[in-house]
């Protein structure tokens, strides 16, 4: 008898929490594939199973007749083997304030199409902060997969609030042979708004007060304020729901009672949650977007409209990849909202794995992307490469492509005899280093990590503006700089504070960290750059060039691309000071470096440490491809050669990769160099929230979110613009370039310094 092959799962995946486990389990009821699934939860502040993931295992254990490891509390390992989905009655008690509804999505999938139906009693919280409530599967989730062709009700016998837990629910399922797609472009007209406060066992005056808020917030009449006191409770509870009926379905935002949160404040937060959905035009907020997906795809299809997809979305269509021939199509209708449309068959690449490649008749080379969704602006960056005068055999959009200044980030483009200085960007030779401990992630704990970000920012000055009080060392740079000083960019004031911001991090994306290695060992990793000296030589040259193109009447596509013959005294001296500003970008991160470690070792003192890796990301230079002597300029990009070992951060919040290049001619031999933007900064800090962001950070040591001090209409917001959410979900920017590189090691942060 042939072994089953087991699907081999990372649930530190995305989100990384419940939902990959989840999900999991009802796709491989589904379709009958085993599954392995490690590191489960691991970017929750306790990993592993708890006691509603253990029971939703144990659930899909029992309706499937499957064969089960790892099944126990605190395991971060589970294979599940399933044989055959056996309808009729069940009943799970979590024994905890657990979320039920949660426990519902790992089994409900297989038994609406199963050939019986059933029943399922759930017993644990129904009311839980941290899911969906039961009101939420009673009147937004469930009537749309009834839709879909099953009948399903559902029924509160006692509602268990957190953290005493205590509730009931009962769930019918009628299942059917196959379900229909849905197709919900456009919510349509409000029928009408409902705000609900519950209380049990608290003041109603608690209640009263979140009515009297969302009143005012939403401008709702009396008539549509309901008060409810629930008697038959075991514990004390508060939630507020506000109800959103339109054509298409229900919605409904809620908000939980805790302690030290006024009512105010729970009410404050749900208005603004509503709000941001009324404002566009979508059928779905974000719990429903997570949870259409696998009945969508179980259909074979259908689309529907929803606001910026959250990191729990792109997790979860990457778990169904895996077990279902579909594939998501994310098409952004404006940066607030899109449509998410699900087909059958995996999605058709060109012969060479790209994405696409766009050719025009008024470019002068193609574009090839491994970004499946390349934004607007980012596009419009793109071809006007494709149409300039000195780009040779296409252009390159890595998948973490985002819109830049004159050339997209995570571009890549050759040029013959000539180099174009916002192609290569205003800091040059940004780049990352990393080095690995022999330090096991076990002996960490947030007391060390908390000393040692500390002792960091004690030894490296941190952000924007901040260098050394005195000259730092680097042999022959006082003579380099000395030799310079005719150089119009190269004043005093520049060549002291080059001598100053030596082995300091600068602002902005700009990072140190500590990470947990898949290979059970911590790892340093830090970003940075050239600081203010690549700076005045990219706008020095940038200017000089635009200048000189306007004289000569150059054919360039945009002024922002102006461009300087390599053979011209111009471009000659562009080549010496960006190579200057590519060693001092190096040395700055070997002495950022050296500092980090110095503060490690007093942390650990048995620490020893391998060879650092120190590379580039924004540059350019001289390579032979597609049979030429080229100019290959990378912004935003990592020079991925056959064997060649990189670095791809994620956000502060999520993953980084150690990889190996594969040399992939068609990439010019590159590949990305991190995640990529979603949300711009100013955007980031106006629609997140700096509790969300928290939230998403999980157990990882880092400073709170500071407020921005200059900008008419940013002064005084939260500076979230390096928070997880402004920034690409790393997993499926990875596997986006899996003809680029392989994966090495996977890092996962556990304390983060930024700029």
């Amino acid at each position: 008898m042939v072994s089953p092959e087991f699907l081999k799962i990372d649930g530190s995946l995305g989100e990384g929490g419940g939902q990959v486990l989840r999900s999991s389990l009802a796709l491989s009821l589904i379709t009958g594939k085993p599954f392995e699934i490690n590191n489960i939860r691991a970017n929750r502040k306790k990993s592993g199973l708890m006691r509603q993931h253990l029971t939703a295992v144990n659930a899909a254990m029992e309706i499937g007749d499957a064969t089960v490891t790892g099944n126990s509390i605190g395991s971060t390992k589970v294979t599940f083997e399933p044989a055959t989905i056996k309808p009729g009655n069940y009943a799970f008690d979590i024994g905890t304030a657990g979320s039920c509804t949660l426990v519902l999505q790992a089994i409900l999938p297989p038994l609406i199409i199963a050939d019986k139906p059933s029943i399922i009693n759930l017993k644990g919280g129904t009311h839980n902060p941290f899911a969906p409530p039961f009101d939420f599967l009673e009147k937004v989730f469930l009537p749309l997969v009834c839709k879909m062709g099953p009948e399903i009700s559902i029924h509160l016998e006692r509602p268990g609030f957190y953290p005493a837990g205590g509730g009931e629910m009962t769930i019918n399922i009628t299942p059917c042979k196959h379900l229909e797609p849905l197709h919900l472009h456009n919510r349509g007209n409000i029928l009408y708004k409902k705000a609900i406060a519950k209380v049990a066992n608290i003041k109603e005056s608690i209640a009263r007060r979140e009515l009297k808020t969302l009143a005012y917030k939403l401008e709702l009449t009396d008539e549509e304020l309901h008060f409810e006191n629930i008697e038959n409770s075991m514990g004390p509870g508060n939630v507020v729901l506000l109800e959103i009926c339109s054509e298409a379905c229900t919605e409904i935002f809620t908000g939980f009672g805790q302690k030290g949160v006024t009512a105010e404040k729970v009410a404050t937060k749900v208005a603004r949650s509503a709000l941001k959905y009324l404002r566009q035009p979508v059928v779905a907020g974000k719990y429903l977007a997570d949870q259409l997906l696998i009945p969508l795809a179980m259909a074979g299809g259908g689309i529907f409209s929803t606001l910026l997809p959250s990191n729990h979305t792109t997790t979860n269509m990457e778990i169904i990849k895996g077990f279902l021939d579909v594939h998501f199509i994310t098409k952004m209708n404006t940066d607030q909202y899109c449509e998410i449309e699900i087909k059958k068959g995996k999605l058709k690449k060109s012969s060479n794995t790209t994405n696409y490649i766009k050719n025009e008749e008024q470019y002068r080379v193609p574009i090839q992307s491994w970004c499946a969704e390349v934004e607007e602006q980012a596009m419009t960056q793109a071809e006007d490469l494709a149409r300039h005068s000195v780009v040779y055999h296409h252009v390159a959009l890595m998948p973490d492509c985002h819109p830049g200044y004159g050339m997209p980030i995570g571009g890549v483009i050759a040029c013959i005899d000539a180099v174009i200085p916002n192609a290569v960007g205003v800091d040059i030779g940004c780049g990352m280093g990393a080095v690995k401990t022999n330090i096991p992630v076990s002996e960490t704990t947030r007391e060390k990590l908390r000393a040692l970000t500390i002792r960091i920012k004690e030894l490296i000055p941190c952000g924007e503006g901040k260098s050394h009080k005195k000259a730092r060392f680097w042999e022959g740079f006082d003579e380099i700089l000395e030799n310079l000083k005719e150089r119009e960019w190269c004043s005093k004031h520049v060549r002291e504070l080059a001598t100053k911001n030596l082995g300091t991090l600068g602002g902005g994306n700009h990072f140190i960290e500590v990470q947990a290695g898949d290979d059970n060992y911590i790892w340093l990793m830090i970003h940075s750059g050239s600081r203010h000296l690549g700076n005045m030589i990219a706008k020095y040259y940038n200017q000089l060039a635009l200048s000189l193109n306007i004289m000569w009447r150059s054919d360039i596509s945009s002024k922002d691309l102006a461009f300087l013959p390599v053979e011209s005294s111009y471009g000659k001296a562009y080549i010496d000071d960006m190579n200057l500003a590519l060693s001092y970008a190096k040395e700055n991160r070997r002495q950022i470096m050296e500092n980090f470690m110095i503060a490690f070792n007093e942390i650990f003192p048995m620490a020893e440490f391998e060879v650092p890796i120190n590379i580039h990301h924004n540059y350019a230079a001289i390579e032979h491809h597609f049979g030429k002597n080229v100019w290959v300029h990378r912004k935003g990009a990592t020079r991925a050669r056959k064997d060649e070992i990189g670095i791809i951060p994620g956000s502060m919040g999520t993953p980084s990769f150690i990889v190996k290049g594969l040399g992939n001619p068609d990439s010019f031999t590159s590949c990305s160099h991190g995640a990529g933007r979603v949300l711009g900064r100013k955007e980031a800090s106006r629609t997140l929230t700096p509790e969300e962001c928290d939230k998403k950070m999980g157990n990882v040591v880092y400073d709170r979110w500071n407020k921005i001090r200059r900008g008419k209409k940013s002064k005084g917001l939260y500076d979230l613009g390096e928070a997880p959410q402004a920034y690409k979900d790393i997993h499926a920017v990875i596997e986006a370039q899996r003809d680029l590189i392989m994966p090495l090691v996977t890092l996962r942060p556990l304390a983060v310094v930024k700029g």
